[in-house]
């Protein structure tokens, strides 16, 4: 995934600057970065400290121009720290923005249907030296992921 910006810590994490990533996986077909998940695990205290570290000059006041994401974050980050991430499974989502169609109405561009998502996704480690934001997960490998976890589950039942 790509690191598409942070929310503001509360609590504890107050301290850290941030307390959980918006974070986005690549439309090739629109050269764009959709949003699919929230992530609040599977980072250290230091981890956290170094979130703001990491974004340092990247930090956006307004939405990047090749990201497309519903959730607003207290603050946007360009489009590229890689990161692995960890997830339980794929969902779909009104929420996020990865695999989700748009139709042009009026001039204007409408969300059709709901996206994509990962459940209880966790960031396991940076990998931002080795890959580019363009190498990260597709929305189409995403779909063909969430396609294979139905698959798995119609042949438990049978």
């Amino acid at each position: 995934c790509v690191i598409l910006g942070y929310i503001v810590g509360r609590g504890k994490r107050t301290a850290f600057g941030a307390g959980a990533l918006l974070v986005g996986v690549y439309d090739k077909e629109h050269d764009e970065f959709v949003s699919v998940s929230r992530i609040g695990t599977g980072l250290s205290d230091d981890e956290w400290r170094s979130i703001k570290e990491k974004a340092h000059g990247l930090e956006m006041t307004h939405k990047p121009a090749r990201v497309r994401s519903i959730i607003e974050p207290s603050v946007w980050v360009k489009p590229e720290i890689v990161i692995e991430v960890l997830a339980d499974e794929i969902t779909r989502s009104p929420m996020h923005t990865a695999g989700m169609q748009l139709e042009v109405q009026d001039s204007t561009l409408t969300e059709k249907q709901t996206g994509y998502a990962l459940r209880f996704p966790r960031l396991v480690t940076f990998r931002d030296k080795d890959k580019r934001p363009e190498d990260a997960t597709t929305v189409k490998e995403l779909i063909d992921m969430f396609e294979q976890q139905g698959a798995k589950e119609k042949s438990k039942k049978k």
